[in-house]
């Protein structure tokens, strides 16, 4: 009878084991022999009971604490990431914690070149733990250090177990047609992802106050203006917005509009907007990246040129910060250039230089950084040019016609208009047919 126990307990144990991933996952060998022996001695131990016994439940208890203590000890024989995968039961959730504040700190102390969003790439994602727990201040923590939510996954948890978690949360989501609330302050969002408070429907006297705190917390998501629109007969507000750091952006007949850049690079009204994209070529492919921000979308490395960068400098740079490729500016060739008019809401135009460089000329290893970009890969221009979906991205008939000039062998330069590209997500009833952008195309 007691080996029939026995072996209940021990199909139990395993099944819980494997749930842990201690049984798959080979720690390092300088721990090994201490989580064998560990595991030997449960075992010696449990057999005398069955699985319903308080004595059984103890002896496995004191288990997990062994098994915690050992990986927590484990010290610098074991990287904090890996102590995460041999620690992924739920009754871990305190000593994972633990071990995430300690690469949180080797991050700000520079110890460890760690990538925060690699923390919620483990078995047992700690942010979304944090979720199920209400842990707050944890969530809070993680998405400052950079970590961010994998919404998928959050969509499965149909209802979060707080107020305070949901609104921490809606920070990353971007319908436009929403008013979402955080700090006791409603916002929108504009396809930017700007923000914008509804500040009017806050008490005077408790606006300081709950502007404050919802200005504090916007490091979360470092990059995002956020813009309060003030009517002229408003203007008594303006002492309180200008104490919250905000700052005047713009100013007509009707309003004034104040911005907390919050890190963003979100260029002043009416001027120009200069960016830059590269195509690194190899073969008869060429790198092409999907963004977070433009799901479904095919596109190439990219960005706003920063103060006083030029062209070829933010095109080395964004490769740089979005897939982890290096290259030097002045390896870059200029094949295209696209000329929007009034490409943001303040009717500034843009021009975009498209250049080009092999592969060969390029170092690193292809890496999308998980922030902004989702899957970076190499994509054949034969399948671009047709405007094939890849990968279930769709193509833009300006981006297939960029490979097209390149499979031509850039023997002639020309120009041709295409529809901008914020009138294709549009109805045909909504669509603009007069709204053109113009793409120069230059020969070798």
């Amino acid at each position: 009878m007691k080996n029939k126990y026995f072996a209940l307990s021990m199909l139990l144990f395993v099944s819980f084991l494997q749930s842990m991933d201690l049984l798959k996952h080979e720690a390092a060998p300088s721990i090994q022999h201490k989580l064998n022996a560990a595991f030997d001695e449960w075992k010696q131990e449990a057999q005398n009971y069955r699985p319903i016994d308080i004595e059984y439940m103890e002896i496995c208890h004191a288990y997990h604490r062994k098994v915690a203590t050992i990986v927590l000890n484990a010290g610098s024989d074991v990287c904090p990431l890996e102590k995460l995968e041999l620690l992924v039961g739920d009754r871990y959730y305190k000593q994972r914690k633990e071990i995430v504040y300690d690469i949180l700190d080797q991050l700000k102390n520079k110890v460890e070149n760690f990538d925060p969003c690699s923390i919620c790439y483990q078995v047992k994602n700690p942010l979304l733990e944090s979720i199920v727990y209400a842990d707050i201040e944890f969530a809070t923590d993680l998405l400052r250090a950079g970590a961010r939510p994998d919404k998928k996954a959050l969509k499965e948890l149909k209802d979060f177990p707080s107020e305070a978690i949901s609104e921490l949360f809606t920070l990353f989501e971007s319908d436009t047609s929403k008013i979402y609330e955080f700090s006791g302050i409603k916002y929108k969002k504009n396809n930017f992802g700007d923000i914008f408070p509804v500040w009017q429907e806050v008490p005077a006297k408790d606006l300081p106050k709950k502007l404050s705190r919802f200005i504090s917390c916007l490091d979360i998501i470092k990059g995002t203006p956020c813009i309060i629109e003030v009517p002229h007969h408003k203007a008594a507000v303006l002492n309180t917005i200008k104490e919250a750091q905000f700052t005047l952006y713009y100013a007509d007949n009707e309003k004034t509009e104040w911005i907390f850049k919050n890190g963003s690079s979100i260029p002043l009204p009416y001027t120009a907007i200069i960016g830059a994209q590269i195509l690194v070529q190899k073969n008869d492919t060429v790198l092409v990246i999907e963004e977070k921000t433009r799901r479904g979308l095919l596109g190439f490395p990219a960005g706003t040129a920063e103060l006083q960068e030029l062209p070829r400098e933010t095109a080395s740079r964004e490769l740089k910060e979005e897939v982890n490729l290096c290259v030097l500016p002045q390896d870059l060739e200029l094949f295209a250039m696209i000329n929007r008019v009034k490409a943001n809401r303040f009717k500034a135009n843009s021009v975009n230089h498209y250049f080009l460089v092999d592969n060969i000329k390029v170092s690193g290893e292809l890496k999308p950084d998980g922030k902004e970009v989702r899957q970076a890969f190499y994509a054949p221009l034969q399948d671009i040019a047709e405007q094939k979906s890849i990968q279930g991205l769709s193509i833009s008939p300006a981006v297939a016609a960029l490979a097209k000039h390149l499979q031509s062998g850039r023997t002639k330069s020309y120009s041709q208009d295409f529809l901008d590209y914020r009138q294709l997500s549009k109805s045909e009833s909504c669509c603009d047919n007069t709204d053109i952008m113009t793409i120069e195309f230059f020969a070798k």
